[in-house]
C-alpha cells in the first residue's frame, strides 16, 4: 500500500520528558518571485474585521475564497503554512503576511506545536507592483532633510509593501496589530487610520532595509538543498535513494564541499537533516495508527528492525511506545 506523509495533531513525546526540535519544511521563493503590492493612500482604507487565533498544536488554516477583502497575518508564535492561489508560504514567528483580495486561500500543511497569530481584514486600493523603479523613487524621497516618505514626489500617496516580510520594526507593527484586532469600542476611522499607519510603517521598513541590503529574499544553497530533500522525502521510493552523492551530483558539487557548506549554515550534516525529516514523517504516520512495518516502508528504511533502531536512537523510545503515548493523549 502506498503511503503519503500524514500531518496530524500531535506532540513529540520523548523519554524522561526530554524534547527534540525538528526543522520545519522550507518552502522558499526566489528573489524574482518576490510579490510586491502597491497601495494607493488616496483611496479610502476601511477596516472590516480582525481577531486572534491560538492553537496548542495541529493548526491548519481553513480553505476559503476568493476572499472579499485583503487579509494581514502577524505570526507571534509557531509556523503557519498558507497558500494564496498557487503561491505557498511558510510564515514563521515575526512574519507579516498579506493576502490580496480575490485570492483562493488555504492551509497546505498542518503546523507542529503551538501557533499564535493576529489577523485582520480591510478594504483598500491595492494592486500588484512589478515596477521596482517606483520603489527606487520612493526610497530617494526618504533622503530629503526631513526624511518624510514621498516628500516632494508625485508618488506621495503611494506605498510599496512586500506580501511577506520579517520587518525590523516587528515589535511596533505587532503593537499596531493588537490595536487593530482587539475587540474594543472605538470610532471606525480610528481603526482605518491604524491600518494606514501599519501599511506605511511596513513600506518604510521594506524600502530602508532594501537600501541597506538587509531585506533580501535570496535563497541560499542550503535552502535549495533542504527544498530538494523535502521534495523527495515524502516519496518512499525516492527517499530510499536519497543520499549526499545524489544531491551533490544534482548541484554539480563535490559531496564533501556541499556537506561543509550545508553544515556551516544549518549546523547539521546533510545525512542528519535527511534522518530528521524521515523521523518527522514517521511520527506523523505512527500518530494515526500505521503499523511499524508500513511506516518503515513509507519512510524508506524498508527493514522494520533497522527502522526501529534508528527511531529509538532519535526519539529515545521505540516506535510502538511512541504510537501508544501519542494516541493515548
Amino acid at each position: 500500500m502506498h503511503l503519503k506523509a500524514v500531518h496530524t495533531k500531535m506532540y513529540l513525546i520523548l523519554h524522561k520528558g526530554t524534547t527534540i526540535t525538528f526543522p520545519t519544511k522550507s518552502v522558499k521563493t526566489r528573489p524574482s518571485e518576490q510579490l510586491l503590492l502597491r497601495v494607493d493612500l488616496g483611496k479610502p482604507i476601511r477596516f472590516a474585521l480582525g481577531g486572534f487565533s491560538r492553537e496548542s498544536h495541529g493548526h491548519r488554516h481553513i480553505d476559503r475564497g476568493p476572499i472579499a477583502t485583503h487579509e494581514v497575518f502577524l505570526i507571534e508564535e509557531g509556523t503557519l503554512y498558507l497558500q494564496a492561489d498557487d503561491r505557498r508560504t511558510v510564515a514563521n514567528r515575526g512574519t507579516v503576511l498579506i493576502h490580496p483580495k480575490g485570492v483562493m486561500q488555504k492551509g497546505f500543511r498542518t503546523s507542529f506545536g503551538p501557533v499564535k497569530y493576529l489577523w485582520f481584514h480591510f478594504d483598500a486600493k491595492i494592486d500588484m507592483c512589478d515596477d521596482m523603479r517606483l520603489a527606487d523613487d520612493l526610497l530617494g524621497s526618504l533622503e530629503t532633510p526631513r526624511r518624510l516618505y514621498g516628500e516632494g514626489t508625485p508618488n506621495a500617496r503611494i506605498l510599496i509593501i512586500p506580501a511577506k516580510a520579517q520587518p525590523r520594526r516587528w515589535a511596533t507593527l505587532l503593537h499596531l496589530g493588537y490595536l487593530i484586532c482587539e475587540n474594543r469600542t472605538c470610532f471606525r476611522h480610528e481603526k482605518d487610520g491604524l491600518i494606514g499607519s501599519f501599511l506605511s510603517m511596513l513600506s518604510v521598513d521594506f524600502l530602508t532595509s532594501r537600501d541597506h541590503g538587509t531585506y533580501s529574499a535570496s535563497v541560499t544553497l542550503a535552502d535549495r538543498v533542504k527544498d530538494y530533500i523535502d521534495h523527495h522525502v515524502d516519496n518512499a521510493l525516492q527517499v530510499r535513494q536519497l543520499c549526499i552523492d545524489q544531491i551533490a551530483t544534482n548541484y554539480q558539487l563535490h559531496p564533501d564541499y556541499l556537506n561543509r557548506l550545508f553544515k556551516k549554515e544549518t549546523g547539521l550534516s546533510i545525512h542528519a537533516y535527511i534522518q530528521q525529516r524521515r523521523m518527522v514523517q514517521a511520527c506523523g504516520l505512527l500518530a494515526v495508527g500505521c503499523s511499524v512495518a508500513a511506516v518503515a516502508q513509507a519512510t524508506g528504511f524498508g527493514n522494520p528492525d533497522y527502522f526501529a533502531q534508528a527511531f529509538k536512537k532519535a526519539m529515545r523510545c521505540t516506535p510502538t511506545e511512541y504510537r501508544s503515548r501519542v494516541r493515548s493523549n
